[in-house]
């Protein structure tokens, strides 16, 4: 719950957030949230003449870095969104106006770093300005040529200010808003408080590097910045300069065809390599996180966002993805199964018939001509639809998977993601019943029968010791009855306020009928006041049974 004077400081933010809503044409988002009727008096009388999703991406642009990246962890969930918004929240800009370098120096000096002692040379003109951290070309010391990120002054508390924020509107949205429980909004904030949170400790991108080095280890098509850990802290990281070609760039049709293949095929193959191997990978791999090198070597930037994956759940992804390519529903839904989707409110009789729909549109379509992506986007639609849980870090794979395939695509016209995936998930099936794994998961299963041999005895005797004490207690948990049992509760309160007004009612006609105590238009005073008042608790019990029918 959030104190008083948080409270307070927050007041003007979110009014500044709801002013802007209106101005988008998203007012009805506060009147879902129910925060105030002023807000949807004040509703201009048409939004901008733009659509939907392109007015979402300029409301969160406008909104600040806190919207800016709870929209692109956003674009990762197409269980969530309409497509239209989900391809809009592609072109959202991360790049907003520097802050001049006199309040950005202040940084160094709160993490203890003197910038002439470290630094041989520092440009103060950023090379890039995005909504949380700056980057600056330096030159170390002892010779080497670096990029440096640095936080913004404040950014933490901004973030902060913005999250304690979405963390109450969710709140109010899951109060009066039915169908978002479904959503959980609750636990989509806290999964982007966690997300944002290492986001703001560079350290932890740092690490990620690392653990992405040693993963392509002896690839030569694959290569990773040195992280300089001496001249990095929670607000600076120093990482090897690059210059190359900007993935982007690579999309000039005047390269040889042969050489943006072969960046095409680099490039998907450390992607997916990333996913169906290692289960850790960059979640959003999208042209700008990205350089060529020489060679057509892929140089990755940008270690924020990572998904990972542990071996279990991507054993099962790879059946499931395996399922999807040769259109089998039935070990598609085993998948789904195994990795915790399905949930007693899940619709699994109605979700197998609309999966062999799904994968009837692509029988007979050679695999090559399948847009993976867009096959999985729709298998998530068909589930989110027959309201399976769609797991976050699932999620981030499949916009990994959408996004290097419109990159792949953009590169060679011939592109084929599921070629190039194919490998990757013969590998994880054959790994997943190779000997070491089989031997792996005998030896648990005797190790987790061992232990419960060993503890069953004592349980069971603690168990009959609370018996014969009378210290043993079942507890039952009723679900779904508490509306029966509050309307129980309502008709008994009518009947019980009937029954006082009825005596109410013939007590007072009697005192009326004796004619005795103070007057009141003839009649006594006491037998007026309890007519009147039974009358109107009689009246109010009517209206009360009639309003709620």
């Amino acid at each position: 719950m959030m104190n008083p004077m948080r409270r307070y400081r927050t007041l003007g933010r979110t009014r500044r957030i709801l002013t802007i809503m209106v101005t988008y044409g998203f007012g009805e988002l506060i009147g879902w949230i129910k925060v105030s009727a002023w807000w949807r008096r004040h509703r201009p009388s048409a939004p901008p003449p733009l659509s939907r999703a392109k007015r979402f991406r300029m409301m969160l642009e406008e909104l600040g870095p806190t919207f800016v990246k709870f929209g692109q962890l956003l674009s990762t969930r197409s269980d969530l969104l309409p497509a239209d918004v989900i391809e809009e929240l592609v072109w959202l800009q991360d790049r907003v106006t520097p802050v001049p370098w006199k309040v950005m120096k202040v940084r160094f000096g709160q993490a203890g770093m003197n910038i002439d002692e470290m630094f041989a040379e520092f440009d103060t003109i950023p090379l890039a300005s995005a909504s949380l951290a700056q980057v600056y070309a330096a030159r170390l010391k002892t010779g080497e040529k670096v990029a440096v990120k640095v936080l913004r002054p404040k950014i933490e508390e901004i973030i902060n200010s913005d999250l304690a924020i979405l963390e109450q509107f969710a709140a109010l949205l899951t109060k009066h808003f039915e169908e978002a429980k479904r959503w959980e909004p609750e636990g989509i904030i806290r999964e982007f408080r966690r997300s944002i949170h290492n986001e703001l400790d560079l350290r932890h991108e740092g690490r990620n590097a690392d653990i992405f080095r040693a993963n392509f280890v002896g690839d030569p098509t694959v290569y990773v910045p040195k992280i300089y850990w001496p001249c990095s802290t929670r607000a600076v990281l120093v990482m090897e300069y690059i210059e190359g070609k900007r993935l982007s760039e690579c999309f000039d049709p005047t390269i040889p065809v042969s050489v943006r293949k072969q960046i095409a095929s680099n490039g998907a193959n450390a992607v997916l390599r990333q996913i169906f191997h290692d289960g850790f990978f960059q979640a959003d791999p999208h042209p700008g996180n990205g350089f060529v090198l020489e060679n057509n070597v892929i140089c990755f930037l940008d270690f924020g966002m990572f998904g990972r994956l542990d071996m279990d759940t991507l054993s099962y992804l790879s059946q499931g993805l395996y399922a999807t390519i040769n259109k089998d529903a039935d070990r598609l839904i085993k998948a789904a199964r195994a990795i915790g989707m399905v949930t007693e409110a899940s619709d699994i009789e109605g979700l197998k018939p609309a999966l062999i729909d799904l994968v009837d549109q692509y029988h007979g379509l050679p695999l090559k001509q399948i847009e993976l992506g867009k096959l999985l986007n729709e298998v998530v639609a068909v589930i989110r639809m027959h309201r399976l849980r769609v797991r976050s870090d699932l999620m981030l794979l499949v916009k990994a998977i959408s996004t290097i395939e419109g990159v792949g695509r953009n590169l060679d016209p011939d592109f084929d993601i599921i070629g190039h995936a194919k490998p990757f998930v013969r590998e994880a099936l054959i790994r997943d019943r190779s000997p070491k794994k089989l031997f792996k998961d005998v030896t648990d299963f005797v190790q987790d029968v061992t232990t419960f041999v060993k503890t069953a005895p004592d349980s069971m005797l603690q168990i009959l010791r609370k018996m014969r004490d009378g210290q043993f207690k079942i507890d039952f948990m009723h679900k779904g009855l508490e509306q029966p049992i509050n309307e129980l509760n309502r008709m008994i309160d009518k009947l019980i306020l009937g029954v006082i007004a009825g005596c109410a009612l013939i007590a007072s006609s009697l005192i009326v009928q004796t004619g005795k105590g103070p007057q009141l238009f003839g009649y006594p005073t006491v037998g007026i006041i309890g007519v009147f008042a039974a009358g109107l608790l009689s009246l109010w019990i009517v209206w009360d049974i009639l309003h709620r029918r």
